[in-house]
């Protein structure tokens, strides 16, 4: 059933999304419900922490990402992910299955989390041409234990978990599913949609606050280079990267070397910067968990940004727009 331009009707909205919502925390006063604007929290002594994200370069997998990254930068600051509120756009054209598919990934990532949706809003328009999803995020943390990004100082190990361009990959491999006969095997290609349930930093970003860190940071567009040059330019410092040292999987490698893509500069949601002084004992008390950590480089007080690459070093520049929307002006 096609739907039609305007916000979605209540009864899609009251039968469709808000009747499978997960179970409310218990921080939540008033949640969503028809003819209801707000939604209240109540954060007790603990302080609120809140973020926003769009996406924008995903389509297949729209919803489970949302929940994702909300969650990811909550953790990053090491607030424990509280609910999200959501607004789903959608072109004219659109059916109720897809709603239904977005609906569901929404779900299935919140439960996983265990954080509530609080409300939002669904409408059909004529303003986009592809879904467009746009989360808002809302966590709790005690009183002046915030971790930001301004907080690296020199000497301090840069370690990252997991591997490089993790959520690009992803999309890659749902989104242009079709296009990858003949490129992927279906052991890689399994592999590659495989890692939609490893896009969430949460356990370590809570692991590594309270083992005790300086800064993180999520790497998302940009990638992992440029998740390091948001991290220098927040702290006023200086880095030296080693590109040997950064783990990327050989799908990864296999799908960039395809489409001419940096794994260094694609999207990587799934892997997490941290900066703090023993660089290697954190390595170690996360493996421990079962994450994936290594350190790849240090930061220094020469503000210079550097990638060390086959005894030559590359300025990290400035990041330019992700390695993924190259894809869509490609003939393929």
């Amino acid at each position: 059933m096609k739907l039609k331009t305007g916000k979605l009707p209540n009864d899609l909205l009251k039968n469709l999304i808000l009747a499978n919502l997960p179970q409310t925390r218990r921080e939540v006063v008033a949640g969503p419900a028809v003819g209801e604007d707000c939604c209240a929290v109540d954060p007790g002594a603990m302080h609120c922490v809140l973020t926003t994200d769009p996406v924008t370069a995903a389509m297949a997998n729209a919803g489970r990402i949302v929940v994702h990254i909300c969650c990811n930068d909550l953790a990053a600051s090491r607030a424990i992910p509280l609910g999200i509120l959501l607004v789903m756009l959608m072109p004219p054209g659109t059916d109720m299955e897809r709603v239904k598919t977005f609906q569901s990934q929404v779900e299935e990532a919140s439960s996983l989390l265990s954080v509530s949706i609080l409300g939002g809003h669904t409408e059909i328009t004529d303003s986009v041409n592809r879904p467009v999803l746009v989360g808002t995020g809302i966590g709790l943390i005690q009183p002046g234990g915030m971790v930001r990004s301004s907080g690296v100082r020199p000497g301090d190990d840069l370690v990252m978990t997991r591997w490089a361009a993790m959520e690009g990959t992803y999309i890659v491999a749902t989104d242009y599913k079709d296009k990858l006969a003949g490129i992927l095997t279906k052991t890689q290609w399994e592999e590659a949609n495989a890692l939609g349930s490893q896009i969430s930093v949460v356990k370590e970003g809570l692991l590594a606050a309270a083992f005790g860190v300086h800064a993180m940071h999520d790497a998302t567009e940009g990638g992992i280079l440029g998740a390091v040059w948001e991290l220098c330019e927040a702290s006023a410092t200086g880095v030296v990267v080693d590109r040997e040292k950064i783990p990327v999987l050989s799908v990864t490698r296999e799908l960039c070397f395809r489409f001419r893509l940096d794994p260094l500069k694609l999207i990587s949601s799934g892997s997490m910067l941290i900066a703090c002084q023993e660089g290697p004992a954190l390595v170690q008390e996360l493996q421990k968990q079962g994450i994936k950590a290594t350190v790849i480089g240090r930061f220094n007080d020469s503000g210079s940004k550097l990638l060390h690459d086959t005894g030559r070093f590359d300025k990290i520049d400035l990041p330019d727009r992700d390695e993924l929307y190259k894809i869509s002006s490609m003939s393929l």
